[in-house]
């Protein structure tokens, strides 16, 4: 028999040298049944690793225990995470739908806006239009105060042009003929050479005729021959002066 104090293993051998347990030992008297107060006592004793250890198979027991908590934590970590992650993309997705549904609103108004000023310029345009033609209307009537150039005073005209062609003073010959009086008659040419180089069918991009650039929108059709045309000119100074000519009749 060998005994080991303490905390030691008790290892028993039989009357035929077999090993024999603690309790066994005890129901023969080898061990002194008060010092064995527990069972566990005994089970501790009868360990083939000696008291204070589990059985190896309850260590394994443990082992598989303990892997299946970890197995167990570590999948609901991963589920946490998982439900994180759905959470974060539907924020997301909520966060995109708001924005698109601003853009979208945006560009409603900006479309909205462009569609109301368009509707604007037109009617502002229009309004224009209207104004300009009751202007033009208007302006109709003075047409009537153009001094005509009658049978006899044209044939007198020409006759004095004709003379005049000698001399070079044909445009205030045809002035004077016109109506125009003595004292403007050199002004007169020189409004008219400044107007249309003495070119009867002078016509400007923007539409004035003759001579004297006359707008036919405003003062009727303008005649053909130079004194109609500088009598219709005189018919436009005696109502506006010389403002009519803002640039040459200065």
């Amino acid at each position: 028999m060998a005994i080991v104090s303490g905390a030691a293993a008790y290892i028993f051998e039989g009357e035929e040298g077999t090993p024999t347990t603690a309790a066994s030992a005890i129901d023969r008297g080898v061990i002194d049944a008060e010092a064995v107060h527990t069972n566990e006592q005994i089970r501790e004793l009868d360990s083939p690793i000696g008291p204070g250890f589990t059985d190896p198979a309850d260590l394994n027991a443990i082992d598989v225990a303990n892997a299946f908590h970890e197995d167990e934590r570590r999948a609901h970590e991963a589920a946490l995470a998982a439900e994180v992650v759905r959470q974060e993309a539907e924020a997301e997705a909520v966060r995109q739908a708001e924005a698109q549904a601003a853009l979208d609103a945006a560009e409603r108004q900006r479309a909205e806006a462009a569609r109301v000023a368009a509707e604007q310029a037109a009617g502002a345009r229009a309004a224009e239009e209207a104004r300009l033609a009751a202007a033009r209307a208007a302006a109709a009537p003075a047409v009537v105060a153009t001094p005509a150039a009658t049978p006899a005073r044209t044939a007198a005209a020409q006759n004095t042009v004709a003379s005049a062609l000698s001399n070079g003073s044909w445009i205030q010959e045809a002035a004077a003929a016109a109506g125009w009086p003595a004292d403007q008659l050199a002004k007169v040419e020189r409004v008219v050479m400044c107007e249309s180089g003495g070119r009867t069918t002078a016509v400007s991009p923007a539409g004035y005729v003759g001579l004297m650039q006359v707008a036919p929108w405003l003062h009727g059709a303008v005649p053909a021959d130079a004194v109609g045309q500088l009598a219709q000119g005189y018919g436009v100074y005696l109502r506006q002066g010389w403002g009519a000519w803002p640039v040459c009749g200065r």
